[in-house]
């Protein structure tokens, strides 16, 4: 069975599997349904995990997990995610985005197309 799919035990006051090992954590948000946090933890090495949950019947059940391995890995992420972000406030149509070739629109703003940040 993989790992987090069944908890066995939970780890601290995070619902993880007790085979990781949880360094720190700490909530983006929680209410009886909903519980999303960010967690640093030791398995095969350190990580960051961006963890979601869902409260059924009492027992938090992982819905989605999102693990960040290497400080490479978080900083293209982070620069894909910047170009996407500033969309969520234009009306959405497909060609906001990018051309079916896959060329970059004039819309998008320098701000926007910036990735060193």
């Amino acid at each position: 069975m993989p790992l987090g799919h069944d908890i066995e035990t939970m780890t601290g006051e995070y619902p993880v599997h007790s085979a990781i090992d949880v360094i720190d954590g700490t909530d983006v948000y929680k209410n009886e349904e909903w519980w999303k946090a960010v967690i640093v933890y030791e398995r095969y090495g350190r990580k960051v995990g961006v963890y979601l949950w869902h409260n059924e019947d009492g027992d938090w059940k992982r819905k989605q997990k999102y693990v960040i391995r290497e400080q490479e890995d978080w900083t293209k992420d982070k620069a894909a995610i910047e170009k996407m972000v500033p969309l969520l406030d234009e009306e959405a149509d497909s060609t906001s985005v990018s051309e079916a070739d896959g060329s970059k629109v004039d819309e998008l703003t320098d701000e926007a197309m910036d990735t060193s940040t």
